[in-house]
Order: structure tokens, then C-alpha cells, then sequence
């Protein structure tokens, strides 16, 4: 019996070292199908709930050999940089047991830590600062784009309108960046969970998924959370530890997001519970996505939800 189990870990893992070999060359080469690359770690996350830690490592490692043969040694090494350390988290949280949201917050500090990590490399082996990269690049797409529209013949006018706004999106984007990198690994490790999850439910291998969206709720420890982040943001513009300014629009845009999310997925729930009809549906959820009042109600919806628990989420435990 102890054979087969290996042997069919084994398989199994060639399998999977076959498949992210070639969507990982594949999604390196063709533009649209970059894609691709952002779900990488669901076959390795497949590979440690079924097999293993150490099956899961040493796929990555040989996927990663074959992947830099195509590729090159340094770009294979930052591409699987960025994804193994979630793959290898999230895949080992699995195999345990851990409750999906448990297993979620895992994957986005694994992603957080991955980030910070290839930027430093990429730092130290090139001498250039990612970060400052990026900004001279979206600073050079504006003045590209400037010179674009001028040549074009609009009116003095509207053109500086477009560069003084095109210029404000830049230092937002600027001091906002740590809490997009965030924003970005949450999307990410939820993505790759559900995938992962849905999988391995399809062939057999019962995993629990994150429940309903209406379902939704911050964790109840949210409250006294934000209480001392925000008591902690405002001491900051006195010990001057850091930017008080970049640290409030981070921390402001965290929390704007958190709270917009518990205000959806409350909208959700009443939407179900009073049976509207699609074009109601439609109606809600593009005023609420699409425009700045509805973006605030939710917002404040969120946050009320909190506190009153309209959805009565408690009683159900």
C-alpha cells in the first residue's frame, strides 16, 4: 500500500511538474495568456494537500529548473520567488487542516513576504530601487502620453487638465503603494485558493470552501484593530517615525476597502432575503460599484454592519 501511495505521488507529481512547465512557458511568451501565471501556485497548492510538503517542494524546484532552461535562470527565479512561498504556505495549511480563512490570511502574508523579498533582491542584484523604477516609468507614460494628445491638437487647456490630474494619480499611486501590494495579495491568494479548492473538490478530495459571499463578515476582533491602528497612525505625525501622510492614505484606503466588501456582501444578503428581481440586482450593483455616493454608502454600511450585525450573523455562529 505504502508503495502505491508513492508511486502514485509520483505520478502525480509529474505530472504537475508537466502542466506548470507549460503554462508557466507559455504565459511567459504570449502576452494575453499571462494570466496564467498569476494562478502558478494552484497545481503545487494541489500537490501539498494531496501528497505533502516535501513532494510539493521538490516539484517546485525541478518545475523551476525547467521553467529557467526556457526563460532564463533569473527571471525563473524571481517568477517562482513571488508564487512558491504562497504555493508551499497555503498547500502545507491545506494538508493540516486549516479553516479556509485561516488559510487565506496565510497565503496573502505569504504573497506580502514574497514581494518584499524579490523587490529587495531585485535591488540588491541590480542596484535599482523597484519602486522608483515604476514611478519613472508611469512618469515617462505621462509625458508620452501628453506629447500624444498635444500633437493631436487639443486645447492647451484641457491638456495641462489631463497632465495636472495624470500627475495626481501618480503620487497617489506613489503613496499608496504598500497598501495596493496588500490589496493586490489579497486578491491573489483568494484567487488561487478557490481555484485550488474547486479543483480538489472535482476530483474526489473534499475541501471546504470560504462561505457564501453574502456570508461575509470581518473578523470580530476588527473593531479594537482599527481603534489602535488609527490611534497609532495619528501618534505617528508626532514621533515622525515615518510619513504621516503616506501612512494615513495607506491606512485609509485599507480600511475604505474592508469595510466597502462587509457593505457588499451585507447589500447581497438583503438583496436575497427580499428576492429583487435582475434588473433591480444590476441596478444596485453598478450604482454601487460605479459611482463615488454609492462607493461611501457601502462604505458606511460596512462599518454600521460591525457594530449591528444586521445579517444577525452571530446567532448563526
Amino acid at each position: 500500500m505504502e508503495k502505491q501511495d508513492k508511486a502514485r505521488s509520483l505520478a502525480e507529481a509529474a505530472m504537475i511538474i508537466g502542466i506548470a512547465s507549460l503554462f508557466t512557458i507559455i504565459g511567459n511568451y504570449i502576452p494575453f495568456l499571462t494570466i496564467l501565471l498569476f494562478l502558478l501556485p494552484v497545481p503545487f497548492m494541489i500537490l501539498g494537500k494531496r501528497h505533502g510538503l516535501y513532494v510539493e517542494i521538490l516539484s517546485i524546484g525541478i518545475t523551476g529548473a525547467i521553467v529557467g532552461g526556457f526563460i532564463g535562470i533569473w527571471s525563473s527565479v524571481i517568477l517562482f520567488s513571488l508564487t512558491s512561498i504562497v504555493a508551499i504556505t497555503m498547500g502545507y495549511m491545506m494538508d493540516k487542516k486549516y479553516d479556509p480563512m485561516k488559510i487565506w490570511a496565510g497565503g496573502i502574508i505569504a504573497f506580502v513576504t514574497s514581494i518584499v523579498l524579490v523587490m529587495g533582491l531585485v535591488t540588491f542584484a541590480m542596484g535599482n530601487n523597484v519602486v522608483q523604477e515604476l514611478m519613472n516609468a508611469l512618469n515617462e507614460s505621462k509625458d508620452m502620453a501628453i506629447s500624444l494628445y498635444s500633437g493631436m491638437g487639443i486645447e492647451p487647456g484641457k491638456l495641462e487638465q489631463m497632465e495636472t490630474a495624470y500627475e495626481a494619480f501618480i503620487v497617489v499611486f506613489g503613496m499608496t503603494f504598500p497598501s495596493i501590494l496588500i490589496l493586490i495579495s489579497v486578491v491573489f491568494s483568494y484567487v488561487n485558493y478557490l481555484l485550488t479548492a474547486y479543483i480538489l473538490n472535482k476530483i474526489g478530495d473534499k475541501t471546504p470552501i470560504f462561505p457564501q459571499f453574502k456570508y461575509f463578515k470581518l473578523p470580530d476582533s476588527i473593531v479594537m484593530g482599527t481603534v489602535i491602528i488609527l490611534l497609532l497612525t495619528y501618534l505617528t505625525q508626532y514621533i515622525r517615525v515615518v510619513d504621516f501622510n503616506t501612512l494615513s492614505a495607506n491606512v485609509s484606503l485599507l480600511f475604505r476597502t474592508a469595510f466597502f466588501i462587509q457593505g457588499l456582501a451585507v447589500i447581497s444578503f438583503l438583496i436575497e432575503k427580499y428576492r429583487l428581481g435582475r434588473l433591480y440586482r444590476i441596478f444596485v450593483f453598478v450604482y454601487v460599484l460605479f459611482s463615488g455616493p454609492g462607493g461611501l454608502m457601502t462604505v458606511i454600511l460596512g462599518l454600521i454592519d460591525v457594530f449591528a450585525d444586521f445579517r444577525k450573523l452571530k446567532k448563526l455562529g
